[in-house]
């Protein structure tokens, strides 16, 4: 009768301990699926900002594209103008040479 009470004890430990080990296993769950839940909300959040990010990134570029068009645009009316600039100066000039021929001529 003492092996069987022995045996009993033994089976009645064990018992006691799996029982404290499933606690702390539901414990260890229970805080796996918070962490879950918070990574999941943090990636919901990740993905949103990455969102904006991209948005904010593509405005950027189109922003961009449109000053460079906008920079040639001014850069080849500048360049225009400066043609223009030089054509009538040397045409300032050819009729100020030919005043001071007809001028020279006129009065000599």
């Amino acid at each position: 009768m003492n092996r069987v009470t022995a045996d009993v004890d033994k089976l009645t430990q064990n018992v006691t301990m799996l029982s404290t080990q499933s606690s702390k296993l539901d414990a260890v769950v229970a805080q796996n699926n918070q962490q879950i839940t918070q990574l999941a909300t943090d990636l919901g959040t990740l993905t949103r900002q990455l969102t904006t990010v991209e948005v904010g990134t593509r405005s950027l570029s189109d922003a961009k594209g449109k000053t460079e068009s906008r920079i040639v645009e001014l850069e080849t009316k500048f360049n225009t103008f400066r043609v223009a600039i030089q054509i009538f100066w040397a045409l300032m000039l050819l009729g100020a040479g030919i005043t001071a021929k007809w001028a020279f001529d006129h009065f000599k």
